[in-house]
C-alpha cells in the first residue's frame, strides 16, 4: 500500500545526556530554531483501534500553533518512516471537540520540552518528556521514494551516537509505564 502524501522518516533514540548531544549538534553546526512546551491529545479512532492499526490522530498545542496529524502505518523496520499528514487549526479546544463529537475517544496525553535544531535537510529535536526521560528525535519529511532521506537520518544518528532505538510513540510509552505501574 502506498502513501498518498508526505512521509516522515524518522528515529527516535532514548539517551541520559541531553547535554552532550546538544553539544555534538553545536559542532556540526546545527541551527538551533526553537524550544517550546508541546501538549499533545491522542485520540482512538471509533471504530478500530489506532494501536492495532499502527496509526496515530493528535491534536498538538505547540505555542500559538496548533495542528491536528494523522500518522499512518510505520513503512519499515529500521525507522519510524510513516504517512504524515497536518492541518493547521485556530483552536486546540474547539479541535478536541469536534473529534469528541464524531465519536473519537482520547486514547492519552504527552507533555514534552522540545528544543529544535536544523542540521542540511535534517530536524533534530531534544525532548524532555514528562513521565519517561529524555529522547532524540531526528526526522525529515519527503515526497515519493524516502529511501536517500532514510539513509541520511540513519547515519546522522551513528554521527551522533544513538544507539539505542525506540520505534514505540511517547504515548504508547506512557500507556505502557502506566499499565505496569497498575499492576
Amino acid at each position: 500500500m502506498g502513501t498518498q502524501g508526505p512521509v516522515e522518516v524518522e528515529i527516535k533514540a532514548p539517551v541520559d545526556d541531553l547535554d552532550r548531544v546538544r553539544q555534538r549538534l553545536e559542532a556540526e553546526d546545527a541551527r538551533a530554531i526553537d524550544h517550546r512546551r508541546e501538549t499533545d491529545a491522542y485520540f482512538d479512532h471509533p471504530q478500530r483501534s489506532f494501536a492495532d492499526t499502527d496509526e496515530a490522530l493528535r491534536v498538538r498545542q505547540a505555542g500559538p500553533r496548533v495542528k491536528i496529524t494523522y500518522k499512518g502505518p510505520k513503512l519499515d523496520e529500521a525507522t519510524k518512516t510513516r504517512e504524515e499528514i497536518d492541518l493547521a487549526v485556530e483552536d486546540e479546544e474547539r479541535a478536541r471537540q469536534v473529534l469528541t463529537a464524531l465519536g473519537f475517544e482520547l486514547a492519552g496525553r504527552v507533555v514534552k520540552d522540545r528544543e529544535v535544531f536544523e542540521l542540511t535537510d535534517l530536524t533534530v529535536v531534544l525532548d524532555e518528556v514528562e513521565g519517561l526521560g529524555s529522547f532524540v528525535e531526528i526526522e525529515t519529511v519527503v515526497e515519493g521514494d524516502h529511501e536517500q532521506a532514510r539513509e541520511a537520518v540513519l547515519a546522522l544518528a551513528e554521527d551522533l551516537g544513538l544507539e539505542e532505538r525506540e520505534r514505540r510513540s511517547y504515548l504508547e510509552m506512557l500507556l505502557k509505564e502506566k499499565e505496569s505501574g497498575a499492576t
